[in-house]
């Protein structure tokens, strides 16, 4: 969208004809499309700039290691892996390679969420006591006209250490609170539970838990919440006023003050400071910047990152941490979170 990348092949899909019409619809050389990561390497290996991996959770720790193993820098969509164990065992294959792991989290490339981050980390609401953030779908409760479930993907009604839903969703919730307000967690009490038509699979998961600097965190996510297609909202609850951000009003930022003020801040308002840049700006206000966007304002971020001299020309903000230690402290609160559940109590987050 920016043109900070360019897509020249790949492997689209576990079927090769998949793959093949995939590449032909956009564009590409027949000749750069695969089989499988392991052709893909003894093809490309020190041709490409990145590989992105994009692939149902449970296979990415094979596929990352793997290309590490030949010296690509990797892409990885959140979540980075499905486990604690597996995370630890990348963080020695990339010490190994010395090549390059990144991983994305698309909905911190809203215009208007880095504008709340950079209100926050300003002092405008002051001290941040609480963050209140949900994301909640009704995908397991959906039925077709028939009156039947509709069925999600396979890879989705697998549970494994940590519940699918909760890498799904709630690994988004979990990485909001450390963009906006980057306070280590150190205790968690949480509740899972499977309301929805699959009974295998935990979908409704409540966390509270509380942070170093004294800020807690209630969190919500759920795939059997009927009337949702994806509810995710932000609450950001300050001694000097409050935010509130909504994914279906991406534009839309709620502060208020104590003394009863609401204002309403749009990318097109003079008051924003992060959000009125030319990068966040592909469309005039009043035409939404939204999903899509966000995730070419996060590759934009990835570009300074592989190409730190041409980032001057980009007039870039440097607000992502696509580390793998984030992933490794997400993934460490989700897997307390289990053992809260299990325990029925509050439990340190180690």
């Amino acid at each position: 969208m920016d043109g900070a990348f360019e897509l020249i092949g790949g492997c689209f899909s576990r079927t090769v004809q998949k793959s093949a019409d995939t590449a032909a619809a956009w564009g590409l050389d027949s000749s750069r499309v695969y089989r499988d990561v392991h052709e893909l390497i003894d093809s490309e290996k020190g041709k490409l700039d990145a590989v992105a991996v994009l692939t149902p959770v449970f296979s990415h720790a094979a596929i990352i290691a793997a290309l590490l193993e030949h010296g690509f820098c990797v892409i990885s969509e959140k979540p980075l892996v499905a486990s604690l164990g597996e995370a630890e065992r990348l963080i020695s294959a990339v010490e190994r390679s010395r090549s390059k792991l990144f991983v994305t989290f698309n909905y911190t490339g809203y215009p208007m969420i880095r504008e709340l981050r950079h209100r926050i980390s300003s002092g405008d609401l002051g001290m941040i006591k609480q963050l209140r953030l949900t994301m909640q779908q009704e995908s397991y409760l959906r039925r077709s006209a028939e009156g039947r479930p509709i069925m999600p993907q396979s890879w989705r009604l697998e549970d494994r250490e940590i519940p699918t839903v909760s890498l799904d969703l709630g690994m988004h919730v979990v990485h909001l609170q450390e963009f906006l307000v980057p306070q280590t967690p150190v205790s968690i009490f949480s509740r899972m539970d499977s309301f929805g038509a699959f009974a295998q699979v935990m979908d409704d998961v409540e966390v509270l838990y509380r942070c170093e600097g004294g800020l807690v965190v209630h969190g919500w996510w759920s795939k059997a919440a009927v009337g949702y297609s994806n509810g995710l909202s932000v609450e950001v609850f300050g001694t000097e006023g409050s935010a509130k951000w909504i994914q279906s009003e991406p534009e839309t930022l709620r502060l208020r003050s104590p003394s009863g003020v609401e204002s309403l801040i749009h990318r097109g308002t003079n008051g924003c400071l992060i959000a009125s840049m030319p990068r966040y700006n592909r469309f005039k206000a009043g035409h939404p910047d939204g999903f899509i966007e966000a995730f070419a304002n996060t590759y934009y971020d990835l570009a300074t990152e592989l190409f730190p001299e041409d980032s001057s020309e980009r007039n870039l903000t440097a607000v992502a941490d696509f580390s793998i230690d984030q992933s490794l402290r997400l993934l460490r609160l989700l897997t307390s979170a289990v053992q809260s559940a299990q325990s029925g109590s509050e439990v340190p987050i180690k």
